[in-house]
């Protein structure tokens, strides 16, 4: 099995755009999708103080992770779960991914957990926002997606040392989609790691 796992520079900054394009454009890798989703405590009324995870079973449900079922998923979950608390839903989270060809998880705080075989980071050079999963884990990213409509650069907000001018960048195209140069990188890269 092979781990996709797309980061994010902030909340919805098109991590679920870049994840179900991922899907699409690959129909081959016979994806399972994880969406991980953190809360705090203001929110544990609507959520609960534990984490919960859903198997999504219909592609026209409103959600995030029914994105990925319509994209062609074979299988996807919701793990919501109380911010500092994933280590509690790993093996939930495990279970959920046992029998899988391969998996795409859509979440920084997961590389806290899991070593993927492709970690890439959706960035919006229009945003200045940076979530602390987001600097925590930067300099593990293999290749960067721009998701704006903006040429990528390398913000001024960044800390020292986390981004590497080196690693690739690749943009989505006009209709947000995942560009052939994309599928091509990660085609490769999983391909290679085996």
């Amino acid at each position: 099995m092979k781990t996709i796992v797309i980061g994010g520079q902030a909340r919805d900054v098109g991590k679920t755009t870049v994840a179900a394009g991922i899907i699409a454009a690959l129909p081959e890798f016979h994806w399972t999708a994880i969406k991980i989703t953190g809360f705090g405590p203001e929110e544990t009324a609507r959520y609960g103080d534990r984490f919960q995870l859903q198997e999504e079973h219909g592609a026209e449900q409103p959600t995030d992770s029914s994105r990925f079922l319509k994209a062609g998923a074979r299988r996807a979950f919701w793990l919501r779960v109380p911010f500092g608390k994933l280590g509690e839903a790993m093996p939930a989270f495990r279970r959920a991914a046992a029998g899988a060809e391969n998996l795409i998880v859509e979440s920084n705080s997961i590389l806290e957990f899991v070593e993927p075989d492709l970690y890439l980071v959706a960035v919006d050079s229009a945003r200045s926002e940076f979530k602390q999963t987001a600097r925590r884990f930067l300099d593990r990213a293999d290749a960067f997606v721009e998701v704006s409509r903006f040429k990528f650069q390398v913000p001024s907000h960044a800390e020292p040392g986390t981004w590497n001018p080196t690693k690739p960048v690749f943009r989505l195209d006009h209709e947000r989609r995942v560009t052939k140069e994309l599928a091509a990188f990660i085609r490769a890269s999983l391909e290679g790691r085996r």
